[in-house]
């Protein structure tokens, strides 16, 4: 009986730690493209918000749809078969995912550096979702490479809401919606850029 309850508050617990991570990237998606809006988009650099923002949103859907483990069990009908060290078809296509994720990052390089108090939990996030994805792909899918590979998703992902929180906290009053507003409210001051992340602005 102590046996069953206390498999019953792990399965809850890992659950709660599955809905905060998407809680996460979809909050950090939303502040994705409140900045592009706020931004009003002058600049093309600013286009890389709104791409992270979708994206964001739809890697939140996914993480509680499991749209990729579906796909994967398709492409397993049709005859696919995953590489050889690949765990399952699934974690595949999540590393095709956060390839194309990290190939949009890298692309608007000085927009995404321009300010490091953005640059740092972002590309800190973009390292731990690599090595979440890495244990995906090969680890053994018992005993605890999964639940380790879930906290560190979990970090990742709050990581990634801190980073587009400090930069909607960065963008310009006056281009936001009405709707907007409290959302800046909610958050802390980001610090201020410094002379030199300025220079690389302009």
């Amino acid at each position: 009986m102590l046996y069953l309850r206390a498999k019953k508050v792990e399965s809850i617990f890992w659950l709660a730690v599955d809905v905060v991570g998407a809680l996460a990237l979809f909050s950090a998606g939303i502040l994705g493209l409140a900045t592009w809006r706020a931004e009003g988009a002058p600049r093309n650099g600013t286009l890389y918000w709104a791409l992270a923002g979708f994206g964001l949103v739809y890697l939140a859907i996914d993480e509680r749809l499991s749209l990729h483990e579906r796909a994967g069990r398709w492409l397993n009908d049709t005859g696919f078969t995953a590489p050889a060290g690949v765990n399952h078809t699934d974690d595949l296509i999540l590393a095709v995912m956060g390839l194309a994720g990290l190939l949009l990052t890298l692309s608007w390089w000085r927009e995404v550096t321009a300010r490091h108090a953005v640059a740092f939990p972002l590309f800190a996030a973009l390292g731990l979702f690599a090595l979440a994805i890495g244990i995906d792909l090969r680890a053994p899918v018992d005993g605890w490479a999964p639940r380790i590979e879930e906290g560190i998703e979990l970090v990742a992902c709050l990581l990634t809401l801190v980073a587009l929180g400090r930069r909607f906290a960065l963008s310009p009053s006056e281009g936001l919606a009405p709707a907007w507003p409290w959302l800046r409210r909610m958050l802390p001051p980001a610090p201020a850029p410094s002379a030199i992340e300025q220079e690389r602005l302009q």
